[in-house]
C-alpha cells in the first residue's frame, strides 16, 4: 500500500509476489512441463512471470518470450519466430542482404557509367577533366570496378536463384526459419523455458501456428502459456486443454479482492475522511480490478479530491463512484450526467441496483450529489462556454450576472437562465484558482448580498432562500478567513467583511440578525471540525440574544434567528461521534447546541407568524399529510416538543398554530 503524503502520486505500491515466484521457478525446473498462467489483462502477470524469469536465468536457465500480440512488420510467423529464437543469427542475414543489395547498387551504377563510354553521350562535359583522367587512367579503379561487378553478378545469381527455387516450391524460406528455431529450442544444451505472453490477444493464425510449434517442442522445454482462458478462441474444442500439463493462478496478492483491499487502504489513507464503503467495494469486486485499473483509479482520485480540492466539500463514496463509472462504465456515466439514474434492478448485487443505493438521498454535509450534481461531475466534463466567456460575465458586473444569483434551483421554469448555462457557471466558480478567484471575489460577494437583500422586496419574502453559488461565495469567504486568522474573533472580524464591503458598495444595511440568517443558511455550520460552525458562530453571536427581553421582539423581521442562535442549531448527538473533538467534550458541545424547547417557549410563542414559521423551518419542522391525508408535524422527535402547553402537549399547539398561519397565508 502507498501511505503517501498528498504531494505522492496516489498509487498501490509494488507487490512482493517473490516468494509465490521462487515456487514457481523450482516446479518449472524439475520437469519440462507445459504450464497455463491464467489472469486478465493488466493484473500483474508479465510482472509476476519477469520474477519468475529472473530466478530461472540465475539458474542457467534460456528463457525465450514471445509477443506475437504486439504490432509487428508483415513478415510471416515462421521469420518473426526466427526473429525472437534467434535473433543473433536473423541480425547476421539482415546484415548480409542489406550488403548485397549494397553493392548491387553501386556495381549497377559503375556498368552504367562503364557503358555510356562506349555511346555517343559524351557524359565528360559534367565532370572535371582532372576526374575523367583519373578514372581512364587509374588501375586501381579499374579492379575496384572490376571487384563490383562480381559482387553484383553474385548477388544477381543469389536473389534470382532464391526467387526461383521459392517460386517452384524447391525451397521453402519459412519452414527453414521454423525448423532451424525448432532446432534451436531442442538443443541439449542450456536448460530452456518457453513463454507465449497474451496467448489470448494473439489472432486465430498464429494461435494455430503456436500450437503446430508447440508439438515439435513438447515434452522436450518448459512452454508457459500465459493469458485469459475466457479469451482463447479454440478453447471450445479443448485443444489447448488437452496440451496443458498443469494451470498456475496468480499469488493471491494479485487478486481482484487483494488489489480492492489495497485501493480502499490508500483512499484512506491519502484522503483522511470516513467514508462508507461498502457497496463501492462490491462494485470493485464484482468487475475484476486489476492492479493496472486500479492504479488508473487512483490516479484520478488524486487529481478529483487533491488536484481540484474536493475533499469536505462531497460525500466522498459518491465521488468514487462518479470516477469509477467515468473511466470503467461511460455509458452508466453518460445517463447520470443527463439526470438519469440507471434504471434499478431488484438484485442488490446488480451494477445498476448499487449506483442507486450510492447516489440515493441523503440529509448530510457536505450536500450529497441529489443537492449537488454538478460539483461530482469529472473535470473533463465538456462545457458549451469556454472560461473565457464566463470569466467576462463576472468582469461586466451586470445584470446577466444578477440572473445567476437570482436563479431559484426549486422551480427551474421560473428562470431567465437555462439551467444548464446556470449549472456550468456554478461548476466554473467552485473550480477556479485561488488566484483567479480573488481577482474577482469582491465582484461575486457583492452580487451575493445582493441577490439576498433585494429578492426579498422581488418576492415579497422576509427570508430568500439562497442558491448553490450564493452558498459556495460564503463558502469561499470562509476558506480565505480561515487561511488569515488564528483565532475566532480575527476570523469573524475578517468574514464580517463580506457583510460591509458589498454593503458600502450597494448602499444597504445589514443588520445583526439578518447575519445570523445569512451563516444559518449560506453556511454549512453542523460540522464542528468546520472553521465556523454551530459553536464558534452560537458564542460570537450570543450576546445579540439579550435582545429577546426587549419590548419590540417578535415584531420584527429575523427576531427568529436570536432565539434560533439562543436554542442552538440541533446536531444529531450521533453525527456528533464520527467528528473529531477532545474525549468528554461531547456532553458539553450538545448542551451549548441542543437546548430544550420547553426552556425559550414563552418568547417562541412571541414571535409573530411569519417568524414563527421561519423559525419552526429552521428546525425541519413542517406540514405533511400522513397516510390518512390528515396534517401532521414532520421533521421532529417526539420526545423534543412532548411536553406540556396549557392543557395540551407543545406538539398539539404547534401543529395548530402552523395550520393557522397556513390558512391565512392562503387567503391572502
Amino acid at each position: 500500500m502507498n501511505n503517501s503524503s498528498k504531494d505522492e502520486s496516489m498509487k498501490i505500491d509494488q507487490i512482493d509476489t517473490e516468494p509465490q515466484a521462487q515456487k514457481f521457478a523450482e516446479e518449472i525446473a524439475k520437469a519440462p512441463k507445459t504450464y497455463f498462467l491464467q489472469g486478465k489483462w493488466g493484473s500483474g502477470k508479465t510482472e509476476y512471470l519477469k520474477q519468475v524469469e529472473k530466478i530461472l536465468a540465475n539458474d542457467n536457465f534460456d528463457i525465450f518470450e514471445l509477443k506475437f500480440w504486439e504490432p509487428k512488420n508483415k513478415e510471416t510467423f515462421s521469420k518473426n519466430l526466427f526473429n525472437e529464437i534467434r535473433p543473433k543469427f536473423a541480425k547476421r542475414i539482415f546484415r548480409f542482404k542489406i550488403f548485397f543489395v549494397f553493392f548491387g547498387v553501386i556495381g549497377t551504377c559503375f556498368l552504367i557509367f562503364n557503358g555510356l563510354k562506349n555511346t555517343f553521350f559524351d557524359y565528360t562535359v559534367f565532370f572535371p577533366h582532372s576526374w575523367i583522367n583519373f578514372i581512364n587512367n587509374n588501375h586501381l579503379f579499374k579492379r575496384i570496378s572490376l571487384v563490383l561487378f562480381l559482387i553484383f553478378i553474385i548477388s544477381l545469381i543469389f536473389l534470382g536463384s532464391y526467387k526461383f527455387l521459392n517460386d517452384k516450391n524447391w525451397f521453402d524460406i519459412d519452414k527453414w526459419y521454423f525448423q532451424s528455431s525448432k532446432k534451436k529450442l531442442i538443443k541439449k544444451s542450456n536448460k530452456k523455458v518457453l513463454v507465449i505472453d497474451d496467448f489470448d490477444r494473439i489472432d486465430a493464425d498464429n494461435q494455430k501456428e503456436l500450437y503446430i510449434l508447440f508439438n515439435e517442442v513438447h515434452n522436450e522445454i518448459a512452454v508457459i502459456f500465459v493469458g485469459d482462458l475466457n479469451n482463447i478462441e479454440n478453447i471450445e474444442n479443448n485443444y489447448l486443454g488437452k496440451i496443458i500439463d498443469q494451470k498456475i493462478s496468480l499469488p493471491y496478492s494479485l487478486s481482484s479482492k487483494n488489489i480492492t483491499k489495497n485501493v480502499i487502504s490508500v483512499i484512506e489513507n491519502t484522503l483522511l475522511v470516513p467514508f462508507n464503503i461498502h457497496s463501492l467495494k462490491k462494485i470493485f469486486d464484482n468487475d475484476n480490478l486489476t492492479a493496472r485499473d486500479g492504479n488508473h483509479f487512483l490516479s484520478y482520485v488524486q487529481s478529483e479530491f487533491i488536484n481540484y480540492n474536493k475533499i469536505n466539500r462531497v460525500q466522498t463514496d459518491q465521488q468514487l463512484l462518479l470516477i469509477y463509472l467515468y473511466l470503467f462504465h461511460p455509458d452508466r456515466y453518460q445517463l447520470i450526467v443527463e439526470r438519469k439514474l440507471p434504471s434499478d434492478d431488484q438484485d442488490d448485487e446488480n451494477l445498476n441496483s448499487l449506483i442507486n443505493q450510492i447516489l440515493k438521498k441523503r440529509k448530510v454535509t457536505p450536500e450529497d450529489f441529489s443537492k449537488n450534481p454538478s460539483v461530482y461531475f469529472l473535470n473533463e466534463l465538456a462545457t458549451n462556454h469556454s472560461n473565457f466567456e464566463l470569466n467576462e460575465i463576472i468582469k461586466d458586473d451586470g445584470s446577466k450576472l444578477d440572473d445567476f444569483f437570482a436563479y431559484d434551483e426549486d422551480n427551474h421554469d421560473n428562470n431567465k437562465l437555462d439551467f444548464n448555462f446556470y449549472d456550468e457557471f456554478l461548476y466554473y466558480i467552485r473550480n477556479m484558482r485561488n488566484n483567479e478567484y480573488k481577482a474577482c471575489q469582491l465582484i461575486l460577494e457583492k452580487h451575493a448580498i445582493k441577490a439576498l437583500n433585494l429578492n426579498k422586496a422581488l418576492n415579497l419574502k422576509i427570508r430568500y432562500k439562497p442558491n448553490k453559488l450564493i452558498k459556495t461565495i460564503f463558502e469561499k469567504r470562509k476558506e480565505f478567513s480561515g487561511y488569515l486568522a488564528n483565532d475566532d474573533s480575527k476570523l469573524f472580524a475578517d468574514f464580517n467583511g463580506i457583510f460591509t464591503e458589498a454593503s458600502n458598495s450597494l448602499d444597504i444595511k445589514i443588520n445583526n440578525t439578518k447575519k445570523l440568517y445569512c451563516f444559518r443558511s449560506c453556511l454549512n455550520l453542523n460540522n464542528i471540525n468546520n472553521i465556523i460552525n454551530v459553536i464558534n458562530v452560537r458564542d460570537y453571536f450570543y450576546e445579540l440574544t439579550n435582545e429577546i427581553s426587549n419590548i419590540e421582539f417578535g415584531t420584527r423581521d429575523y427576531d427568529a434567528e436570536l432565539l434560533i442562535i439562543k436554542l442552538g442549531y440541533r446536531v444529531d448527538p450521533l453525527e456528533l461521534k464520527t467528528i473529531k473533538i477532545e474525549p468528554g467534550e461531547n456532553e458539553n458541545i450538545i448542551s451549548k447546541i441542543n437546548i430544550p424547547f420547553d426552556k425559550e417557549v414563552k418568547f417562541i410563542e412571541e414571535l409573530k407568524a411569519t417568524e414563527y414559521k421561519a423559525f419552526w423551518d429552521a428546525y425541519g419542522v413542517q406540514l405533511e399529510k400522513d397516510s390518512n391525508g390528515k396534517k401532521v408535524l414532520s421533521g421532529v422527535n417526539d420526545s423534543d416538543l412532548d411536553f406540556g402547553y396549557g392543557k395540551n402537549k407543545y406538539k398539539d399547539h404547534v401543529l395548530k398554530s402552523l395550520l393557522k398561519i397556513n390558512k391565512k397565508e392562503k387567503e391572502i
